[in-house]
């Protein structure tokens, strides 16, 4: 166990799965409230995701060949959503790029991914690396914390001196932190090792409260931000999770490995498969994962007149406080299509629970011809 994580459990009492913070033992809040629907701010350890670097003369060059957004508009004050794929066009990889702040004139960029993502991203980069002035290494010497909640941005601006907040804006208060703005009720903030304890106790005492992994899952998977795993990675394009729709993609950029099958699937027109978010009232713990998942690409069921079809798997899931669960399924826009209309009664449903029916929910951006 790392130094970070054995600090966590000790101080904490947090019950690991993996890299996933699941519980805090006898602290007394109901560590599964969801933030946003509460005056309640949450402090949650980042330790299922990792931040890579990449650095060196040609690392915009050498990462605008290889990333579906534009590296252009990345700046020291503006992270960047993007993906890196196959030649296929399939996402090996989603990431937050930050450009980081540094005394020499060298470039440096983390890419912020699941942690099960991370070697197989920096395998792929490397193939391509030999013919650049650019480096990659795996430690970036950062450990991740986040907030979310209603008072997220009077908190960290209290703590760090911040004034200004946009989102996506990245801020450096000093060299051994950095802050992204995800939104008026998200933010990272990242520090170096040898402070990140003293962070931590900062913003609890300013406010923030122990929270779970599923909490940061939950509020992702409410915004229609996909994240792809390890074992989702080299399956899907982009169009796909939606990663178009949330300003990841660049239509405008030029070439970049996967930039052929991703344009065409973009201008051809309507999208065979789409990301949508469901909730599944209750889930049995036998088929759940230690963390309370549901297995990644699970498959979905559409139920129309007696007849079951096999129309999409699911992408991410993360526990509710009731005990349902919160989910991004890819799924048949068609079928969705249907359920909307009222001359069709389609109801959705996982594998091995037919009798329990998925509610579709909503999604802050619009999904076209659905």
């Amino acid at each position: 166990m790392s130094q970070w994580k054995s600090f966590l459990t000790e101080q904490e009492s947090i019950v690991w799965s993996g890299q996933e913070a699941i519980d805090y033992a006898g602290l007394p809040q109901p560590v599964n409230k969801p933030a946003t629907d509460s005056h309640l701010t949450y402090l949650i350890p980042l330790t299922h995701l990792t931040l890579s670097v990449i650095e060196g003369p040609d690392t915009k060059t050498f990462l605008q060949g290889q990333v579906t957004c534009d590296i252009q508009n990345l700046s020291p004050d503006r992270a960047l959503r993007g993906c890196h794929c196959t030649h296929q066009g399939k996402i090996i990889s989603d990431f937050l790029a930050i450009e980081q702040t540094n005394e020499s004139t060298e470039q440096r960029i983390l890419l912020r991914t699941h942690h099960s993502t991370q070697s197989l991203l920096m395998s792929s980069l490397k193939k391509y690396m030999i013919f650049s002035k650019a480096e990659s290494s795996i430690n970036s010497g950062f450990i991740g914390v986040g907030l979310i909640g209603k008072d997220t941005v009077n908190l960290v601006k209290a703590a760090f001196g911040i004034e200004q907040w946009q989102s996506l804006a990245v801020y450096h208060p000093h060299e051994k932190a950095m802050v992204v703005a995800l939104n008026d009720c998200a933010a990272e903030v990242w520090v170096t090792e040898d402070i990140a304890e003293v962070i931590w106790n900062t913003l609890k005492g300013a406010g923030a409260l122990p929270g779970v992994t599923s909490q940061w899952q939950r509020f992702f998977i409410q915004q229609g931000h996909a994240q792809v795993e390890e074992e989702t990675s080299g399956l899907f394009t982009p169009e796909v999770l939606n990663f178009d729709l949330i300003e990841a993609v660049s239509f405008t950029k030029g070439c970049y490995t996967g930039q052929e099958v991703v344009a065409r699937m973009n201008y051809k027109g309507k999208q065979k498969k789409r990301l949508f978010r469901f909730i599944l009232s209750e889930y049995p713990a036998a088929l759940a994962s230690p963390a309370n998942h549901i297995p990644v690409n699970t498959p979905v069921f559409a139920t129309e007149d007696q007849h079951n079809k096999n129309v999409g798997v699911v992408i991410n899931s993360a526990s509710l406080p009731d005990g349902s669960i919160d989910l991004l399924a890819s799924i048949h826009s068609d079928s969705v299509h249907k359920m909307n209309q009222p001359t069709h009664d389609v109801q959705f449903s996982l594998q091995d629970l037919p009798n329990t029916p998925l509610t579709l929910g909503s999604l802050p951006y619009t999904i076209n011809n659905v």
